[in-house]
């Protein structure tokens, strides 16, 4: 099949619009040499060689942006967690699985751009061959490749595989990484110290261990002193110390210390984490946590069956396929999965409560996107707990967060790839997840509207189950409220 019958098929598909545009460029080439043919002189290509040269420079830009973002990515992990070569021993398991989680999703991101690159390439070596063929004497491929294209970063991807290289070689050691119950730990403070800000990092070492026992033992009002201590005199909305106070929150809610928690909120002005290396707050955090340890638990796994899974075949992406950060397959029903995580499951619980807990001003946090422009209720649906999603959506409800005037997979609800969480919960085959949604949209329309709603997710969610296609348009028996 010739390259630009294969291209669509080749591209990923959200950034279809980036990529050469190689009929536009074959129809110039064309017409080049049929003018030529006409007049019986050599053929005029400065119009397609400005196109060309803009092409270049698009999918150019668009390449080195790319690559920015996830290079900073990167950089950012090693920040925070230590070179891959001199990782550190004794990290507990939520880190560990959020480090490996950072790295696949940025190396997902690393694939695809090396493939958008070998694809451009190989279009701008099929264009320039098509011309030398189509317009005698051009001799245009071998110069152009040479000096313009094989000059260009996407073109050889060396940065790229260096950076594929150092995750791979990182998630490698961290298979071999000593794991541990980090309650019982007798260097409480270390783990508290590797992913913390340089709030924490500031602290003197002595008063981090006496803060980091009193989360431990959830004791709000020695915090409370210990943080009037670490204040030393600086206004307490100062971006520094609030840093300090989200950094302890996010440890509070590690270790279940609800009265820490409670303490603390008093004080953050807004849970916006703008260190996060994906830019989630600690409900983003916490429902993902959740998620992932009820799905291994579900499947009897540990962190090293997580290793494995997620250096398996599935987390390379086929030419045509963009990769989308899903859970891991398993082989439980969605049913099973209700029965393990019920609205009086300790997480749950903790999960309420964190909620109820939020003022005024921080309830926005639950409708707050990541840097992959998701919500807490995209990763809810995305992992299929019934009643993660029924938590999330009955608190986005009573605060004015939940407007599916337009349909609740609207472009207001998708993330930057056009997923909305019922195109996630449908992708997953989480039928009761998806009926949940469906419900609290209230969506009542025709036959007609119903099929169009149908026709649109199945487009959008090429994998989901047949079931949950049928749930688009029928009824099924009601979830349980909460």
């Amino acid at each position: 099949m010739k390259f630009g019958q294969n291209l669509p098929r080749n591209q990923v598909p959200e950034w279809a619009s980036n990529y050469i545009n190689y009929k536009g460029l074959k129809k110039l080439v064309k017409s080049a040499a049929e003018d030529a043919q006409k007049k019986g002189g050599e053929a005029d290509l400065a119009e397609f060689f400005y196109s060309l040269d803009r092409n270049l420079e698009d999918v150019d830009v668009f390449y080195n942006k790319k690559y920015t973002e996830s290079a900073r990515r990167l950089r950012l992990l090693h920040d925070r967690f230590g070179q891959a070569s001199a990782f550190p021993e004794g990290i507990d398991r939520d880190e560990l699985e959020d480090l490996i989680g950072a790295l696949l999703e940025l190396r997902g991101q690393l694939r695809k751009l090396q493939w958008y690159g070998e694809v451009n390439r190989r279009g701008f070596a099929k264009i320039t061959k098509k011309l030398d063929k189509k317009v005698a004497h051009a001799g245009t491929q071998q110069r152009y490749m040479a000096s313009k294209v094989d000059t260009r970063p996407f073109a050889t991807n060396f940065k790229l595989q260096q950076d594929m290289k150092a995750i791979n070689d990182w998630l490698s050691g961290l298979g071999d990484a000593n794991t541990f119950d980090d309650a019982s730990s007798v260097h409480s403070a270390a783990s508290l110290k590797r992913v913390s800000s340089r709030a924490i990092l500031n602290l003197p070492s002595g008063l981090l261990d006496t803060v980091d026992q009193a989360i431990r033992n959830d004791d709000a009002s020695i915090l409370e002193e210990l943080l009037l201590e670490a204040n030393t005199g600086d206004d307490m909305g100062s971006t520094g110390f609030q840093k300090l106070l989200l950094n302890l929150l996010q440890r509070s809610i590690s270790n279940k210390s609800r009265k820490c928690i409670d303490k603390l909120l008093s004080q953050i002005n807004v849970l916006d984490d703008e260190d996060d290396l994906n830019k989630r707050n600690c409900i983003h955090r916490l429902v993902i946590t959740i998620g992932r340890s009820k799905s291994n638990e579900a499947q009897g796994n540990g962190t090293t069956a997580f290793l494995q899974v997620a250096n398996s075949a599935s987390n390379y992406i086929s030419p045509a396929e963009a990769p989308i950060a899903l859970p891991p397959q398993n082989t439980r029903t969605e049913q099973e999965s209700t029965q393990l995580l019920g609205a009086n499951d300790e997480s749950i619980r903790l999960l309420s409560f964190l909620l109820d807990r939020l003022k005024p001003h921080q309830r926005s946090a639950l409708s707050s996107k990541d840097s992959y422009g998701r919500m807490p209720l995209h990763y809810a649906a995305q992992y299929g707990f019934v009643v993660i999603c029924q938590v999330v959506i009955q608190h986005m409800q009573q605060w004015d967060q939940f407007d599916v005037s337009h349909g609740i997979d609207s472009p207001v609800w998708q993330d930057l790839e056009g997923y909305a969480p019922l195109h996630l919960s449908v992708i997953g085959g989480h039928a009761l997840t998806t009926k949940v949604l469906l419900d609290c949209e209230n969506w009542e329309g025709d036959a007609g509207e119903k099929l169009r709603r149908e026709w649109t997710l199945t487009t959008r969610t090429n994998r989901a189950s047949l079931r949950c296609t049928w749930l688009l348009v029928s009824a099924i028996p009601s979830v349980p409220e909460l």
